[in-house]
């Protein structure tokens, strides 16, 4: 509700953090990346604020995380199981490789159900 008030009128801007695709938020993280960015709520709009490349280290804690969360949406948009089992594997919590194939199984079997008919 606080962000709306930025935005109606364009009386108050508002700072929130928000869930949005990065685009050049942060440059050296991909640009189709969506992250948690600090934006400003106006009356033109949510307006993320852009911010320096992350240094190595930080770039190195991000990335992984990063690359599931594409993968694993690309597995739920295109039903891509490959895409499935590639982002449990790189996810941090899976720790014992040789169970991620019958964990992709029993995850995808359980879930298909759900899934959004394709058109």
């Amino acid at each position: 509700l606080l962000g709306l008030e930025g935005i109606h009128g364009d009386i108050i801007q508002r700072e929130l953090h928000l869930n949005l695709t990065n685009g050049r938020s942060v440059p050296n993280l991909p640009a189709n990346a969506n992250l948690e960015l600090t934006c400003f709520a106006s009356g033109d709009g949510m307006r993320p604020v852009m911010n320096d490349p992350l240094p190595p280290f930080i770039l190195g804690i991000l990335t992984p995380l990063v690359c599931v969360n594409l993968l694993s949406e690309k597995a739920a948009v295109n039903r891509d199981k490959k895409a499935f089992v590639e982002a449990l594997t790189l996810d941090p919590l899976t720790n014992d490789f040789r169970t991620i194939p019958q964990m992709a199984e029993e995850l995808w079997a359980v879930n298909e159900p759900f899934f959004t008919p394709q058109k």
